[in-house]
Protein backbone atom coordinates (compact mmCIF):
# COMPACT_ATOMS: atom_id res chain seq x y z
CA UNK A 1 0.00 0.00 0.00
CA UNK A 2 2.55 2.26 0.85
CA UNK A 3 3.80 2.19 -3.04
CA UNK A 4 0.26 3.24 -3.98
CA UNK A 5 0.14 6.32 -1.62
CA UNK A 6 3.71 7.56 -2.88
CA UNK A 7 2.17 7.15 -6.06
CA UNK A 8 -0.81 8.91 -5.60
CA UNK A 9 0.78 11.85 -3.60
CA UNK A 10 3.71 12.49 -6.56
CA UNK A 11 -0.03 12.28 -9.20
CA UNK A 12 -1.69 15.28 -6.79
CA UNK A 13 1.62 17.14 -6.52
CA UNK A 14 1.53 17.36 -9.97
CA UNK A 15 -1.87 17.85 -10.75
CA UNK A 16 -1.35 20.98 -8.15
CA UNK A 17 1.60 21.97 -10.11
CA UNK A 18 -0.38 22.07 -13.45
CA UNK A 19 -3.59 23.33 -11.70
CA UNK A 20 -0.85 26.31 -10.57
CA UNK A 21 0.41 27.14 -14.35
CA UNK A 22 -2.88 27.15 -15.40
CA UNK A 23 -4.02 29.54 -13.13
CA UNK A 24 -0.92 31.99 -14.09
CA UNK A 25 -1.33 31.07 -18.22
CA UNK A 26 -5.24 32.02 -17.47
CA UNK A 27 -4.14 35.63 -15.48
CA UNK A 28 -1.59 36.07 -18.38
CA UNK A 29 -4.47 35.67 -20.93
CA UNK A 30 -6.85 38.05 -19.18
CA UNK A 31 -3.69 40.68 -18.63
CA UNK A 32 -3.15 41.10 -22.16
CA UNK A 33 -6.42 40.90 -23.68
CA UNK A 34 -7.11 43.90 -21.12
CA UNK A 35 -4.40 45.77 -22.86
CA UNK A 36 -5.47 44.83 -26.10
CA UNK A 37 -8.50 45.94 -25.45
CA UNK A 38 -7.08 49.51 -23.87
CA UNK A 39 -5.03 49.65 -27.33
CA UNK A 40 -8.36 49.46 -29.65
CA UNK A 41 -9.73 52.00 -27.43
CA UNK A 42 -6.76 54.60 -27.83
CA UNK A 43 -6.92 53.72 -31.58
CA UNK A 44 -10.30 54.62 -31.72
CA UNK A 45 -9.93 57.87 -30.12
CA UNK A 46 -6.73 58.64 -32.06
CA UNK A 47 -8.56 57.62 -35.40
CA UNK A 48 -11.48 59.92 -34.01
CA UNK A 49 -9.11 62.69 -33.47
CA UNK A 50 -7.77 62.60 -36.89
CA UNK A 51 -11.06 62.71 -37.92
CA UNK A 52 -11.92 66.03 -36.72
CA UNK A 53 -8.55 67.59 -37.35
CA UNK A 54 -8.59 66.93 -41.13
CA UNK A 55 -12.10 67.74 -41.27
Amino acid sequence: MAKREQVVEETVGLITKAHAAYEKLINEILEYSQKARELREQAAECSNLGGLIFK
